[in-house]
């Protein structure tokens, strides 16, 4: 019983904080914002703009980049077949 107390008396402390008023600090009066904007953008007077699309070019012909390796393979192994073989006899 004494935690959900504890827990009640924060969720109002916190909430007490977020509703503190704001003020301008140019004229010092409170600024209390609007919960909602709502635009109307289907009033034809509002608006008077065209859309224009943007010029784009496509790129059809992408070259893969091409990096050396950093490996080498190596082909050949006679050195070391001849000399494990001359220590083998």
């Amino acid at each position: 019983m004494r935690t959900w107390i504890i827990l009640a008396g924060l969720a109002l402390a916190t909430a007490a904080a977020a509703q503190e008023v704001e003020t301008d600090p140019e004229t010092g009066v409170a600024v209390i914002y609007a919960k909602e904007t709502r635009i109307d953008i289907m009033d034809p007077t509002l608006i008077d703009a065209t859309i224009v699309k943007p010029q784009i070019t496509p790129i059809m012909d992408r070259r893969m980049s091409a990096f050396d390796p950093m490996t080498q393979y190596r082909t050949n192994f006679d050195v070391e077949m001849k000399s494990t073989a001359a220590a083998v006899h």
